[in-house]
């Protein structure tokens, strides 16, 4: 038997796995509301933000694109106030530059349309304008005839936000648990903590987790590491899984996510040196939950296109042949969870006409010339001396019913009195990451 199987579990009100955007913002909310309450976060790797929360675009989404009926309409505004305001009164970097959604040809006029009456009944601040007022804005965008000028939308640094939001936490006694591989979730029959029942949390053999805790108890999970050299085992009251890519693993255990699988998606943007100042979008397939390839000007007035919707064969695929960021086996875990993935991938493609088409095309985009193409279409100069590398990739946990083999268009959450899951936190999961922490504690957690 291993020490730390011989360990006494470090009991806390609330653990919650993945120290990403959303992890983090659940963690602070529900702190500030229950101050009494002991919160861990854990996270496999050895600081919070590595992976979608820190790979993302940084774009401040407005809310004009979804369904008056969805979360996404709901929360995107509110979650770009919230991110606004939180980037000036932290002085992070933020570039409210605003974006531009063009009509590529006569076909799209009718879908620029849909986006400007979504985002009236969204209340979002939008203006449709003349392809002369289109250009004053931005020089060198092409439309025909007309376009969408959004003003609230903005870039911020992501990983800066995420850094700031990680010390927020800290300094309300919030504990972290980095190097910490969650193998395991086991509810116990009997009662727990304050005679309620709870969950025990086993940490993978490989994980070494290393603590950073506020309390100074000889309870806390950094005097056990420090006292045995192992992994902690944790017990909660309640989990809140906001693994990502993983996060219908750790719900199936729990028996949640019954009819949903993941078949995640790559992002890979390429950097260009063209003088833009503002976003500029594609009117997209409002059937699909991808914006299409577009021009992004980040905090600092970068310039790159992308991102790619790529079917990724595992959950953590983020390396690729044009990419020096990251070897090709990245993330890889085993050959059946490739097995399992390509089997969603599939399904979908076989299910449905138009990610066929899809698939096909954005596999494609691997080769720079071809994503080049569909970024020449909005902007004048988008030559291919013009654009330079590919930048790190990210992953998409998009999500697909097992029941209609469709891809999910909205957050999913499910859970009970001992656990709640966060699902299919696709985009604008980091735009609405403040709003939502506190619709998923009001409705699920503290109900």
């Amino acid at each position: 038997m291993s020490m730390s199987a011989l360990l006494k579990p470090k009991p806390y009100d609330f653990v919650i796995i993945g120290g990403g955007i959303i992890g983090l913002n659940i963690a602070t909310v529900l702190k500030q509301r229950v101050q009494s309450a002991s919160i861990c976060i854990i996270e496999k790797e050895t600081e919070v933000g590595l992976h979608a929360s820190g790979r993302n675009s940084g774009v401040l989404h407005a809310g004009f694109y979804y369904h008056p009926d969805s979360w996404k309409a709901k929360l995107t505004q509110e979650g770009n106030q919230f991110l606004t305001s939180y980037c000036k009164h932290h002085n992070l970097p933020i570039n409210n530059c605003g974006k531009l959604v063009v009509a590529r040809h006569e076909s799209d006029l009718t879908g620029l349309q849909t986006l400007f009456e979504r985002g009236k009944a969204n209340n979002v601040p939008i203006e449709e304008i003349t392809e002369a007022k289109a250009k004053q804005l931005e020089p060198l965008v092409k439309t025909y005839k007309t376009a969408l000028f959004s003003p609230t939308t903005a870039a911020a640094d992501p990983v800066k936000v995420i850094q700031q939001q990680y010390l927020d936490a800290k300094k309300l006694n919030i504990d972290f648990l980095f190097n910490y591989n969650v193998k395991q979730l086991v509810p116990q029959n009997r009662t727990g903590i304050e005679g309620k029942k709870s969950i025990i949390i086993y940490p993978s053999s490989a994980s070494s987790a290393s603590s950073s805790s506020s309390a100074s108890s000889s309870t806390s999970p950094s005097s056990s590491v420090a006292s045995t050299g192992s992994t902690p085992i944790l017990e909660a009251g309640h989990v809140i899984n906001c693994a990502g890519v993983y996060a219908d693993v750790f719900a199936q255990q729990l028996d949640f996510a019954k009819d949903i699988n993941i078949a995640p998606f790559k992002g890979l943007y390429m950097y260009c040196d063209l003088p833009l100042k503002r976003l500029i979008y594609p009117v997209p397939d409002l059937n699909q939950p991808f914006l299409g390839v577009h021009f992004t000007v980040t905090f600092n007035n970068q310039c790159k296109i992308g991102p790619t919707a790529i079917p990724a064969l595992w959950r953590e695929q983020y390396g690729n042949l044009f990419n020096s960021y990251e070897p090709l086996n990245t993330g890889f875990n085993s050959w059946e969870e490739i097995y399992n993935i390509s089997q969603q991938h599939l399904s979908l493609i076989i299910h449905n006409a138009n990610l066929r088409s899809l698939a096909s095309q954005e596999i494609k985009k691997y080769i720079k010339s071809f994503m080049i193409q569909g970024a020449a279409e909005l902007v004048e100069g988008a030559t291919y001396s013009r654009f330079s590398h590919f930048g790190r990739a990210g992953i998409r946990p998009q999500f697909v019913s097992q029941k209609t083999h469709q891809l999910l268009m909205d957050y999913i959450i499910e859970g009970d009195s001992m656990s709640t899951h966060i699902l299919n936190t696709i985009s604008p999961g980091w735009t609405c990451s403040r709003p939502f922490a506190e619709m998923v504690i009001n409705r699920y957690i503290l109900k």
